[in-house]
């Protein structure tokens, strides 16, 4: 499963379609989960041992690249930050939950198919704000799905963001509600 949270899992079940085309900065479950249900996925990531740790089917393709700047920036031609550009877009969707995020919004909006999807992790953080403005400023409109997450039970944001998010709600698949009810989170 990807480490998004519930509500924005379930949208994104509903939206993706088998010719799509995804990169991801930062691999993981969600790499896996979505090669079930896409043309290709491209990620990098910046461990190879954990990167190792995962079997990937044959329309996934990991490159291994170490982010100069983990946090925040990163600098121009960081090998982390730029591996979209060289990954063969464009790309329909792309899964910003790695490192060095508000530099990997400008190399994002280019390799981005003119009505792309990006879903971006952990958007409750105040330090991502700048990115998230930054995309705003480009022309995006942005869906937040709040709620906890798998194999944690704190609340947290992912974002949903496109030039032309009209065509992905038209497209969403609805399941009787997005996320999870109260219940499902009540111990038993």
């Amino acid at each position: 499963m990807p480490l998004l949270t519930y509500p924005a899992i379930d949208w994104l079940e509903g939206v993706l379609c088998a010719d799509h085309r995804v990169f991801e900065y930062g691999m993981g479950g969600s790499t896996l989960w979505m090669a079930e249900r896409v043309r290709s996925v491209s990620s990098v990531e910046r461990d190879a041992s954990y990167a190792a740790r995962f079997p990937l089917p044959s329309n996934a393709h990991v490159t291994i690249a170490v982010c100069a700047d983990m946090l925040l920036h990163a600098e121009a031609g960081d090998a982390y930050v730029s591996a979209i550009e060289r990954a063969g877009g464009p790309f329909d969707v792309v899964l910003i939950d790695g490192h060095a995020r508000l530099s990997c919004v400008g190399p994002t909006h280019r390799a981005l198919t003119e009505g792309g999807l990006i879903f971006f992790d952990n958007s409750d953080k105040p330090s991502y704000a700048p990115a998230l403005e930054q995309l705003r400023e480009l022309g995006y409109l942005r869906i937040d799905f709040s709620g906890t997450r798998p194999l944690g039970s704190l609340l947290g944001c992912t974002s949903v963001l496109s030039r032309d998010i009209a065509a992905w709600l038209r497209r969403a698949s609805p399941p009787p509600y997005w996320g999870r009810s109260i219940s499902e989170l009540a111990w038993h």
